[in-house]
């Protein structure tokens, strides 16, 4: 009997005419709510695994400087706009960066709109990833209940064809999953398990002390496994079983893979836990979410800076991807030191996340204010709600 593969129910191709109509979309809006009550901010925490007892401990976040419970940065990924990917059917789409401006605290109860905004297409040329794609640019505003505004984005998505990736195969050389030893494996597990002793918390980093070219504690991730995915999922809230995800692919057949393993059609997410899924679009095996690893990134960060820190930007490039297996290593820098515009003593932090294989799968920079002798206030008390 000949083994069946998955495959994907339509192919699409980047032609001049499917161009010409994704360019009427621009301009177009997607709009979405969600509450972060305390439920949603706890699964998003565990999910991540992020121990901060900001997010988690009600007692401890009412005597810190906001007062009460507020969200990881990252909890703002769970207000799903299916990643405002739309048209182009049956071609592939890869979240290659995001870039945050954080304005405010989400506090826990909080209802979060989000507005997103389809405003560029940019044309890319041939690529040893890609005979043809292009770069789609959406740009969102986040307000909560009251009308603040606490947050702004901008996420770049690549669109390529299915078929020219396949004919690309790019990573198709590497051993995937990587073939840990069982003392590598259980190495990096003890390194991942530090993650609560790396919390600073209510120890403020003051900003005099900090000087540049200054490394901040590492913090690791991994092996990558299919469990963690799933996680992720259960994070974004977006986990459509039965009637929900089957109505999705019935009104757009292009979401969905016949698979062997069941004999049905699951949804396009499938390519973060099955290799064989993911290995229709030229891949080597399953891969991660580029906003899962901006919301480590955002982990290691506040775990290393403290309650007192305020993250104002944080913008990253999804380099490479990262495969089941695959170790990631957080490492920030401090490049400079600076008052900004708004009279905040800031650094400018940049980041890179290597993989066992020393690549770079994920550059960042980031803008973080710290509290300063010299002021009477903090960045993060400074932004908590007086009523």
């Amino acid at each position: 009997m000949t083994e069946q593969k998955p495959r994907w129910a339509v192919e699409g191709v980047l032609s001049d005419e499917m161009l010409d109509r994704h360019r009427t979309r621009l301009g177009r809006t997607w709009e979405a709510d969600g509450l972060l009550d305390r439920s949603a901010i706890d699964i998003f925490a565990r999910a991540i695994g992020d121990s901060n007892p900001l997010w988690q401990d009600p007692a401890y976040a009412a005597s810190g400087p906001y007062g009460a419970p507020i969200a990881p940065p990252g909890a703002l990924y769970r207000i799903h706009l299916g990643n405002a990917m739309h048209g182009l059917r049956g071609v592939m789409g890869y979240n290659i960066g995001t870039a945050w401006e954080l304005l405010a605290p989400v506090y826990e109860g909080d209802t979060i709109h989000a507005s997103i905004v389809f405003d560029e297409i940019e044309e890319r040329d041939e690529s040893r990833f890609a005979q043809r794609s292009i770069i789609e640019h959406y740009r969102g505003d986040w307000t909560n209940q009251r009308g603040e505004l606490v947050a702004r984005s901008h996420v770049r998505n690549l669109r390529v064809e299915r078929s020219s990736t396949r004919r690309k195969g790019r990573d198709t050389k590497l051993e995937v999953p990587h073939p840990w030893s069982d003392e590598e494996r259980l190495a990096l597990e003890q390194a991942a398990a530090r993650e609560p002793e790396q919390i600073r918390g209510g120890e403020p980093l003051w900003w005099e002390d900090v000087e540049e070219e200054t490394a901040l504690e590492p913090l690791v991730k991994g092996p990558l496994r299919m469990w963690d995915m799933i996680c992720w999922f259960s994070a974004r809230a977006i986990l459509n079983g039965y009637s929900r995800s089957i109505r999705g692919i019935l009104d757009t057949p292009a979401l969905g893979m016949l698979h062997p393993a069941s004999n049905a059609r699951e949804p396009i997410e499938i390519v973060h836990v099955d290799n064989e899924a993911a290995r229709t679009a030229g891949l080597p095996g399953a891969y991660d979410l580029g906003a899962a690893r901006q919301s480590y990134q955002l982990q290691s960060l506040i775990h290393a800076v403290g309650d007192d820190a305020w993250v104002k930007h944080n913008s990253c490039e999804y380099r490479r991807f990262v495969y089941l297996g695959d170790a990631m290593t957080f490492q920030n820098t401090v490049t400079r030191k600076f008052v900004d515009e708004d009279g905040e003593h800031c650094i400018e932090v940049h980041g890179s996340v290597f993989n066992q294989r020393k690549e770079d799968v994920m550059p960042s920079r980031s803008v973080i204010a710290l509290p300063s002798r010299e002021e009477q206030t903090t960045p993060a008390r400074r932004r908590a709600r007086t009523s």
